[in-house]
């Protein structure tokens, strides 16, 4: 019991589980404003200065978000 106790205390599993809900998070947004047909070919990772990091899963994903962007 004493190293599990210390396994849920390791900084660096605490770090991993704040950037795993930053991203959740962050999915989520996406989730919401995207279309349909574009959030389902791609993910977002992270906001950071109240900017979202999509990543797309090839390049004519990556086109057509750069189009719908304006409206976003």
């Amino acid at each position: 019991m004493l190293r599990f106790n210390a396994l849920l205390n390791n900084q660096g599993l605490t770090a991993l589980n704040a950037h795993a809900k930053e991203a959740q998070a962050a999915q989520k947004i996406w989730s919401e404003i995207a279309p349909d047909n574009l959030a389902q070919f791609s993910h977002a990772s992270a906001i950071k200065n109240q900017q979202i990091t999509i990543f797309a899963n090839n390049n004519a994903v990556a086109a057509k978000i750069k189009l719908f962007l304006p409206s976003l």
